[in-house]
């Protein structure tokens, strides 16, 4: 647990995703996705958060929320493998989709002990590394990562788009 730096008197939780969440996931997701197109970053749409899509995701044990005072205030997803944007590569990490704090909550610190719980739990799982993308055009973003500790390590450009690799050595307990 961890204390969120926005609510003197609330305990932040983070824990595997449940049915029940999914509505509440769907909506986070695509209001990021509103907040992001609204500043004119081309990144992800409102169409790609579909509540089967995030259900199955949730069946899979992927999604972790967090909540702080009752309320979903971040959410991501922890997957074993990414071939798409790091091929193919040894068993030896997790790779980190899905990033959201809720605007009520962003700029709080919120997502950066996420970053840290997400470390934590790789390191748990016996991985080595935590890995992310963003599009390398989200310089506000790719700073973000840079003073989160992540080391960049490469860019993958696809159709139309770009994107900024970026890893962290896991370690430490969770906070």
């Amino acid at each position: 647990m961890m204390e969120c730096k926005f609510s003197d008197k609330s305990v932040l939780t983070v824990t595997l995703a449940t049915s029940e969440d999914a509505a509440q996931l769907v909506m986070l997701l695509r209001e990021a996705a509103e907040w992001i197109r609204s500043k004119g970053i081309n990144q992800w749409r409102v169409s790609q958060f579909g509540l089967e899509q995030t259900a199955d995701k949730i069946d899979r044990r992927l999604v972790y929320k967090a909540v702080c005072g009752g309320t979903i205030v971040g959410a991501f997803e922890l997957h074993e493998t990414d071939p798409a944007l790091w091929g193919v590569r040894p068993a030896d990490a997790l790779y980190l989709h899905r990033f959201v704090v809720k605007r009520e909550a962003a700029g709080n610190g919120v997502g950066l002990l996420l970053l840290r719980w997400a470390e934590a739990e790789t390191a748990s799982r016996g991985k080595r590394w935590l890995r992310l993308d963003c599009m390398a055009a989200n310089e506000r973003l790719n700073a973000y990562y840079r003073e989160a500790g992540y080391r960049y390590a490469g860019r993958k450009d696809g159709d139309g788009w770009a994107a900024s690799l970026y890893e962290k050595e896991a370690g430490g307990d969770l906070p």
